[in-house]
């Protein structure tokens, strides 16, 4: 016959055990409540509104870009913020979008290197603006 004994580590264990249990399921129910309340804040919003809410002026940018340049247009990104780059990508399509220096630690896939803009550059890559987000900035190549 096996016999059990309850030993103090066991009793340490359960009590470890218990209060982890406790501090997850606060955490959970914290989460739950802090995504309920930014869901409550769109609540009412329409697509555009929400899209400012989470972009900010690079929004409105964005917008401003693809009321002003062509759909054929190659159009050449001055920032070193990935989001910016991606963003516009994304709002511009179906326009060529090419961006300065890329950051292999953050963006592995991107294989563009340090460009400087002359105007052999421009015409090379046949870009006809330069956009600058952080100055919302449209330059049309003359």
């Amino acid at each position: 016959m096996i016999r059990t004994t309850r030993t103090f580590s066991t009793y340490v264990l359960a009590a470890l055990f218990a209060a982890w249990l406790i501090g997850a399921c606060w955490n959970t129910a914290t989460r739950i409540a802090a995504t309920a309340k930014g869901l409550n804040r769109t609540w009412g919003m329409d697509r555009d509104a929400k899209r400012r809410l989470l972009s900010g002026h690079l929004a409105d940018f964005a917008e401003r870009c693809r009321r002003e340049i062509p759909q054929n247009s190659t159009v050449f990104v001055v920032s070193d913020a990935l989001e910016s780059y991606y963003q516009l990508s994304y709002y511009l399509y179906p326009r060529k979008v090419l961006r300065n220096a890329a950051d292999r630690r953050v963006d592995r896939f991107a294989d563009n290197t340090q460009a400087a803009l002359t105007p052999e550059f421009l015409k090379s890559n046949n870009i006809s603006y330069v956009l600058v987000p952080g100055e919302s900035r449209i330059i049309r190549k003359q």
